[in-house]
């Protein structure tokens, strides 16, 4: 199809002319432009960059998504688009919400935090949740145990939209025999050894994480290794930053382990091909990712009630749950589990039942339908599906 001189032309301007400004805005509301989607990723965590990527990969052909910074914003005086905190972390305590033009329409991502737990930066996120929702239009949970939580805080119920994080069904998947067997013996896993994973980040900081970081429980993942270690040969397989503290605990007990650090988020897709299951001992998560993924690559999973695994783990179907902090049951769980092939293989089965219809595909769509495309038909946007 021939684009005409004037909508060619209307196209090369804006992509020259940032900030959105409204000129841009008409243009796209008459079908001439997309319109930008502004995603704020605080701090250096991976994850939230990939969850970012995943939807700008296939909404694509709908919205240009656009990475900035809290600076950014500020900077290039951000008019008349979607501005989306992809974190909670700062957005309510620090009430970032104030610093946005009124012409922007603010969406936010809240992961987790609730007030079991006793970190201060929890309890003030939480204090502050409550007048930060005044200023968003959408909040974006990925467990109904979040749903419940921000409800619980006097959060208008109506403003949230339950979406759970997503996973890349083409990347993540089940090795064959042959794919498991090589994995093995590259990662130096033993003949006969029972190899667990842990692929998360539980340290404080960026340094060698020698602190815990107590939402992720790294202490309860230490205590169930250590009973287990009694009863079978062990291998413990971690990637992610700042893991010494765990590291530093299976030295300890002896137990034989690797530590991969992966540069880039593909790379932990084959680290699963190894593994006999996946353990999450977690006192709050948002996800984690570790679910889906532990699903997609037909990973059996041995978990704490927590974010996600709450509403997509049916515990004894597809996975086993666990009370937050309860390293004893856990440690029990994943016995029954290793006794059993065939339970391992039901959980094999039913999970990647689960994950399939998790695909970032169809959670992709759930965000053009129930976030971004409500908001911009309200500001005058038409769209044919």
């Amino acid at each position: 199809m021939v684009i005409p001189l004037a909508k060619r032309l209307a196209r090369s301007v804006a992509r020259a002319s940032y900030p959105w400004t409204l000129a841009n805005a008409a243009l796209a509301k008459r079908g001439f432009l997309l319109k930008p989607l502004i995603f704020h990723v605080a701090g250096r965590g991976w994850v939230l960059g990939e969850i970012r990527d995943a939807l700008g990969r296939r909404l694509k052909r709908r919205y240009a998504i656009v990475p900035i910074s809290r600076r950014g914003i500020r900077r290039f005086g951000i008019r008349n688009s979607i501005i989306h905190f992809s974190t909670g972390a700062g957005y309510s305590e620090d009430r970032r919400y104030l610093e946005i033009h009124p012409s922007n329409r603010q969406v936010l991502t809240w992961t987790h935090g609730q007030r079991s737990n006793l970190l201060p930066v929890f309890q003030r996120r939480l204090d502050a949740i409550g007048e930060a929702s005044l200023y968003t239009d959408k909040i974006i949970v990925a467990s109904s145990l979040a749903a419940d939580i921000l409800i619980s805080e006097g959060v208008d119920g109506g403003k949230l939209a339950y979406i759970p994080l997503g996973i890349d069904t083409r990347l993540f998947t089940p090795p064959t025999p042959e794919d498991r067997n090589a994995m093995r013996r590259k990662l130096g896993v033993p003949d006969g050894a029972l190899c667990v994973g842990s692929f998360q980040k539980d340290g404080e900081g960026w340094g060698e994480g020698m602190t815990p970081k107590h939402v992720k429980g790294p202490d309860v993942f230490l205590r169930v290794i250590d009973r287990l270690r009694k009863d079978f040969e062990l291998y413990v397989l971690l990637t992610g930053p700042s893991r010494g503290y765990v590291k530093s605990g299976l030295e300890t007990m002896g137990v034989p382990y690797r530590h991969t650090w992966l540069e880039d988020y593909e790379d932990v897709a084959k680290h699963y091909w190894a593994l006999d299951l996946y353990l999450i001992a977690s006192r709050d998560e948002g996800g984690p990712m570790a679910v889906l993924e532990s699903m997609a690559s037909g990973v059996p999973l041995v978990s704490t009630r927590v974010g996600m695994a709450i509403d997509l783990i049916s515990h004894g179907e597809s996975g086993f749950l666990s009370e937050v902090e309860d390293a004893n049951a856990l440690a029990t769980n994943a016995s029954k589990l290793i006794a059993s092939p065939e339970l391992r293989c039901n959980f094999s089965r039913n999970g990647l039942d689960v994950a399939k219809g998790h695909d970032w595909g169809a959670i992709a769509e759930r965000y053009h339908q129930e976030v971004y495309r409500p908001l911009l038909v309200e500001d005058g946007y038409s769209f044919a599906d």
